[in-house]
């Protein structure tokens, strides 16, 4: 019997353990700022939504970049976009995708920029980067730019390209740090490195949704 009663103290004390951490993870998933995703990598799932998404469209072709929010069905998604018309240039955009309950997706939003994604592999032109990881130079020229600025509250999330000049362009895509709005802005910001340890920020790119 005193077997008995040391079972039933152990499931009793197990299952507050369970219920303790239902209440846990359930505070958890209780705020209202929207989630960021752990990773910007862009999944198998975000590449067949957007296919879905765009499929049957004619006037532009949407290449995903990173995923830059999630949340239940919904994703921000970096694109670049090439518009299919002559001498245009590829650029790009944040897209709002949304997966339907029958497995479709659709776009609700796209914000375009006019920060270019042209990249080619010759001296002097910008190049594609392997990894959207900050490598240690990229973000020592980042902090150097913004500091003192008005972008100083802004997050680098994304190295986009780099262009060897007299020294280094970098393109990166960042993200506001400002907690007085729940709606996050971002923006890309292309930096100069001279040869020099000074930086500064030459473009600024927004990304804006057409009316």
């Amino acid at each position: 019997k005193k077997s008995e009663i040391k079972k039933d103290e152990k499931k009793s004390s197990n299952k507050i353990k369970n219920e303790d951490k239902s209440k846990t993870d359930n505070q958890k998933n209780t705020s209202d700022e929207k989630p960021k995703t752990t990773s910007i990598s862009v999944s198998q799932k975000v590449k067949s939504l957007l296919e879905k998404a765009t499929y049957g469209m004619t006037g532009a072709v949407y290449t995903p970049v990173a995923v830059l929010e999630s949340s239940n069905s919904s994703y921000l998604v970096l694109c670049k976009v090439q518009m299919v018309v002559s001498n245009a240039s590829p650029t790009y955009a944040l897209v709002s995708l949304n997966e339907k309950a029958n497995g479709n997706a659709e776009i609700t939003e796209v914000k375009d920029s006019k920060a270019e994604a042209v990249f080619v592999d010759a001296p002097g032109g910008w190049r594609e980067v392997n990894s959207l990881t900050l490598d240690k130079e990229a973000k020592a020229a980042f902090d150097t730019a913004v500091k003192y600025s008005k972008y100083e509250k802004y997050s680098p999330i994304a190295l986009l390209g780099q262009q060897v000049v007299s020294g280094m362009n970098y393109q990166i895509l960042v993200r506001s740090n400002q907690s007085d709005t729940k709606t996050s802005k971002y923006l890309i910001l292309q930096i100069y490195q001279p040869l020099s340890n000074t930086a500064e920020i030459t473009e600024v790119y927004e990304f804006k949704a057409e009316k």
